[in-house]
C-alpha cells in the first residue's frame, strides 16, 4: 500500500510539475497557503529553471570527457532507474523535460493539533495532454491500491478526493482541485478547504501574514526574483511532527532554556546569473530570530566587514564564502550556557582537559583570543576527477600574526612526529602523516603492469583510489590567516595563486 501511494504521488507530481504555462492568473501560492505553513520550496518559473540547470556549469562538468567516466562509474544505475520510470509513465525523460513552465511550490502545512500535511501547487498548460495523462495514471494507481474517489463541491470549486479505508501506510486522503490554470493537491481536506477560502478572498490569515516568512522573502528578493526560494520554521515543524512522542516533547520543553524558542524561521534563495558563465549560482541564507536573543541564538554574532576575496583565493572554485563574527563573544556565550546546565567553571575544565592539555596551549587565550573574526571557506574539485576529489579549506584571520606564529610553532614542535613539513614558495606547510600502509607508487605500478593478474590490478586500483580519497589535514600561516585544509594540494594552490596575482580578487565580474 505504501509503495502504491508513493507511486501515485510521484505520477501526480511528475504530471503537475511539468504541466504548466508561463504565467497563470491565480495569485502566488503564498497568498493562499495557510499561515500554518512550516516549510516551503518554490520555483517561480520551472521552465526557466530547467533551462538554467541544463546549461549550468555543473551539467557541463558532468559531460566533460574527463569527468563522465567517473560519474558513470558512480551513478551508472541511474540509467536503469530512469528507464523504469519511462516504462511506467509511457513517455521518455526528454518528453517530460520539454513540458515544464510556470510556478511550482511544495509546502508542508501543520494545522493546529494535527500532524503535518503536504501541499503541491503548480501551473497547468491546458493545451498539453502529457501532463493530464500523468495525472490520470496517478489516479488509476491510487484506485488500484485501494483508494476510493469521490467528488465534492466547496463553493464553486470542484474537488476530487481519494480516500483509503482500513490500515496501511501512506496518506489517508489525497485531495486535488484546480484554480484557473493551476492544479493544487494536498493530503488533507481541511487544508484544501482553507486554501479555497483564501483563494475566494476570505479573511483568514495566509503565509504572507507570517512576519518571519515575509522578512526573509523580502530580503532574498531585494535584487530581483529568485530561481529557487525556500523557507522553514524548524521549531513549529518539529513540534507538529512529534505530537504524541514523549521524548520529543521533553526536548521541546528544554528549548527555552537553550534560547532556541526564539528561532522563528530560516530561509534563503538561489539565483542563477544568466550572463555570467563564471558564476554558477549566488545563494543567500537568512535566519529570523526574536530580540533580545538568548542562549544558543546569542552565539550567532555576525558582523559587517570586508567581503572582497583574499589575494590568495583562486578563481577555479566551486564555493567561496566569507563572513565576520565575534568569535570571543560566541565562545563566552557557549561557556556560560554550558555552565548553566552544570557547575560554574565546568566548560573551562572540559576544554582544558580535552584540548589545552593535549595540544600544549591555552585554547581560549592562545587561539580564540587571537582570532580577528573573519572566516573564509573555500571548496574546489581536484583533477583528475576521482572519488573524494572535492577539497575544502578554512581560513581564520588573525589579530597578531607574530603572537600566533609562536603558538603555532609550539604545537608543531609537540606533534613533529605526526606532521610532515613542506617548503612551498617561502611558506611552511605542515601535512598530517597518515600511516595507512599503502604506497601509492607501488599500487600504481601494479595497476599499470600488463603482466599482473587482472584481479590484482583491480585491487591495486581500489587501494590507490581509497588512499587518495583519504583526507590529509594540512596547516599553514599565510599573510595574516591561519589556514586549515583537508589536502596539502589546496594550500599549495592558494600559495601559487598569491604569487601569480591572478586570483578571484582580480575578477571584475565577481
Amino acid at each position: 500500500m505504501k509503495r502504491t501511494a508513493q507511486l501515485a504521488l510521484a505520477l501526480f507530481l511528475c504530471g503537475s510539475v511539468f504541466w504548466a504555462p508561463v504565467r497563470a492568473e491565480r495569485p502566488n501560492a503564498i497568498k493562499f497557503l495557510p499561515d500554518w505553513t512550516v516549510a516551503l520550496v518554490q520555483i517561480p518559473d520551472s521552465r526557466e529553471f530547467s533551462r538554467e540547470m541544463r546549461t549550468s556549469g555543473f551539467a557541463k562538468m558532468l559531460n566533460d570527457d574527463e569527468v563522465r567516466p567517473f560519474v558513470e562509474s558512480l551513478y551508472g544505475s541511474a540509467t536503469d532507474i530512469v528507464g523504469k520510470i519511462e516504462d511506467t509513465i509511457g513517455m521518455t525523460l526528454e518528453q517530460v523535460l520539454e513540458i515544464p513552465a510556470g510556478e511550482v511550490s511544495i509546502a508542508v502545512v501543520a494545522p493546529p493539533a494535527l500532524t503535518p500535511e503536504l501541499v503541491v501547487v503548480m501551473d497547468l498548460d491546458p493545451d498539453n495532454s502529457d501532463g493530464e495523462s500523468l495525472l490520470d495514471q496517478g489516479a488509476d494507481v491510487l484506485r488500484q491500491g485501494g483508494y476510493d474517489d469521490e467528488q465534492l463541491t466547496e463553493g464553486t470549486t470542484e474537488l476530487t478526493i481519494f480516500r483509503r479505508g482500513g490500515g496501511g501506510d501512506g496518506p489517508k486522503e489525497i485531495v486535488r482541485f484546480q484554480e484557473d490554470n493551476a492544479v493544487i493537491m494536498t493530503t488533507s481536506l481541511r487544508v484544501a478547504k482553507r486554501m479555497i477560502e483564501n483563494l475566494g478572498g476570505g479573511d483568514k490569515e495566509n503565509l504572507t501574514d507570517n512576519a518571519a516568512f515575509m522578512a526573509i522573502k523580502n530580503r532574498c528578493e531585494a535584487d530581483g526574483e529568485s530561481s529557487v526560494f525556500w523557507f522553514a520554521d524548524p521549531i513549529r515543524f518539529f513540534r507538529s511532527a512529534t505530537k504524541g512522542d514523549t521524548g520529543a516533547q521533553v526536548a521541546l520543553a528544554v528549548l527555552p532554556a537553550l534560547g532556541l524558542d526564539g528561532l522563528k524561521g530560516i530561509g534563503g534563495n538561489a539565483v542563477i546569473p544568466e550572463d555570467d558563465p563564471e558564476i554558477e549560482s549566488i545563494s543567500h541564507l537568512h535566519i529570523y530570530m526574536e530580540n533580545p536573543r538568548d542562549g544558543v541564538l546569542d552565539m550567532i554574532t555576525m558582523k559587517t566587514g570586508d567581503s572582497r576575496p583574499e589575494s590568495w583565493a583562486p578563481k577555479n572554485l566551486i564555493n567561496y564564502m566569507t563572513f565576520h563574527t565575534d568569535v570571543q563573544k560566541s565562545y563566552s556565550t557557549l561557556k556560560d550556557l554550558y555552565d548553566s546546565f552544570r557547575e560554574e567553571g565546568d566548560f573551562g575544565r572540559l576544554v582544558k582537559k580535552n584540548i589545552s592539555d593535549n595540544i600544549g596551549i591555552d585554547f581560549e587565550q592562545d587561539f580564540i583570543a587571537e582570532l580577528h573574526g573573519r572566516i573564509t571557506v573555500l571548496q574546489r574539485y581536484e583533477r583528475p576527477p576521482r572519488l573524494g576529489s572535492q577539497s575544502s579549506l578554512v581560513a581564520f584571520k588573525l589579530h597578531r600574526v607574530d603572537r600566533f606564529q609562536d603558538v603555532f610553532d609550539a604545537v608543531v614542535e609537540k606533534f613533529e612526529k605526526h606532521l610532515e613539513p613542506r617548503a612551498v614558495a617561502g611558506h611552511e606547510v605542515y601535512v598530517t602523516i597518515i600511516n595507512n600502509g599503502i604506497d601509492l607508487e607501488v599500487e600504481r605500478a601494479i595497476e599499470n603492469d600488463e603482466n599482473a593478474e587482472r584481479r590484482d590490478r583491480r585491487r591495486a586500483r581500489r587501494r590507490r583510489i581509497r588512499a587518495q580519497a583519504q583526507p590529509r589535514p594540512s596547516f599553514a600561516i599565510i599573510d595574516d590567516y591561519f589556514i586549515v585544509a583537508d589536502r596539502p594540494s589546496f594550500i599549495e594552490k592558494i600559495i601559487e595563486t598569491q604569487n601569480a596575482g591572478d586570483g578571484l580578487s582580480t575578477d571584475e565580474e565577481f
